[in-house]
């Protein structure tokens, strides 16, 4: 008949011990202090290495489950919590740490400009406003976003008016993309300003791609302020900007630390030469690990209009403004690089 013991020290007096299986720990092997062995076993079978003593499972009582391992619950109410953001830290519930401070992640309202996407198969694509904007949030999730609500709108005042009223009312943080260059139906900027009261605390940046990003503030209920990202429409210059602007701020909002709230910077040579721009610039790159380390390989034209230089990219370089003395970087030279994906390798 098989039955469940527990392997014990004879000398060792009664307390709280951490229960170590086959699958933790080899039979043959000596038990660490303030440890016991369970084994399924039958009469006179084996104890566990240094043991002189067994005990039924009937006789103690489960104190925890908790291991202190990555992705276990922590102990009594310390458990993930109910919405599903980080676990307690491992660690804490040792030092009498009854409370933990919680942070809401914030709601992302997504607005889409123009109307460069449209239903092909619609007789009159341009007749209304149900057009196939850029309507994916699965890039939110991972840096702290609780949900993402997304409208489009046509380059009416009107539209642009109601959209963002919309956003306010339902989101923490709003994140528009088009409408913010220096054409006649870019009207972003002179909405937010004069129909919100808004403020724009910039709206170009010294970047390639980018430069018109906008970032402002609008007053809300509450003595609230809340903050809008108005991302240029190309793709390439909104995912660039995206990554450098708007994750740092979702992280913030979210409750990161300081210090991990922007994409941590990794070094990478180049696999080519690179000229360089007289602006910043963030080059799409895929990053290829080998046994000299990480290197990138350029994507190819770098123009913001350019979609295909998004394709495989998993990483950005980050190149200087040009100067008079250096006008390029040579192949081998050491970068600083954000990554966006995984790491391939060669």
């Amino acid at each position: 008949m098989s039955m469940a013991m527990l392997c014990v020290v004879a000398a060792d007096r009664p307390g709280v011990y951490q229960v170590l299986t086959s699958q933790s720990h080899r039979l043959t092997v000596p038990i660490p202090a303030d440890s016991i062995y369970r084994v399924n076993t039958y009469t006179e079978g084996p104890l566990s290495a240094e043991t002189d003593a067994v005990i039924m499972v009937e006789d103690t009582r489960l104190v925890s489950t908790y291991t202190g391992a990555d992705g276990s619950d922590g102990e009594g109410e310390e458990k993930e919590v109910e919405c599903h953001l980080a676990q307690v830290p491992a660690g804490e519930n040792k030092v009498k740490m009854y409370k933990s401070l919680v942070y809401k992640r914030p709601v992302v309202a997504l607005l889409s400009t123009g109307n460069e996407l449209l239903d092909l198969q619609n007789p009159h694509p341009q007749s209304g406003d149900d057009w196939g904007g850029i309507r994916t949030d699965r890039r939110y999730k991972p840096h702290c976003a609780a949900s993402v609500t997304t409208w489009s709108t046509w380059a009416f005042i009107s539209s642009h008016v109601e959209a963002i009223q919309k956003g306010l009312d339902t989101a923490d943080i709003l994140l528009t993309t088009g409408g913010t260059s220096m054409g006649p139906t870019d009207l972003l900027k002179p909405v937010i300003a004069r129909h919100f009261s808004g403020t724009i605390h910039f709206g170009r940046v010294t970047v390639k791609p980018g430069k018109p990003t906008t970032f402002a503030t609008i007053p809300c209920a509450g003595d609230v302020a809340k903050p809008v990202f108005a991302l240029p429409g190309n793709p390439a210059s909104a995912l660039v900007m995206f990554n450098v602007f708007v994750v740092p701020a979702l992280r913030k909002l979210g409750g990161w630390p300081e210090s991990r709230c922007q994409l941590a910077p990794v070094p990478v040579k180049l696999a080519s030469p690179m000229n360089l721009d007289p602006r910043t610039e963030f080059h799409r790159v895929v990053i290829k690990a080998d046994m000299d380390g990480l290197r990138a390989f350029s994507t190819g034209g770098q123009r913001s209009s350019r979609v295909a230089s998004l394709s495989g990219a998993n990483c950005f370089v980050v190149l200087p403004m040009r100067t008079q003395e250096q006008s390029r970087l040579e192949a081998g030279t050491v970068v600083s690089a954000m990554l966006i994906g995984e790491i391939l390798n060669v």
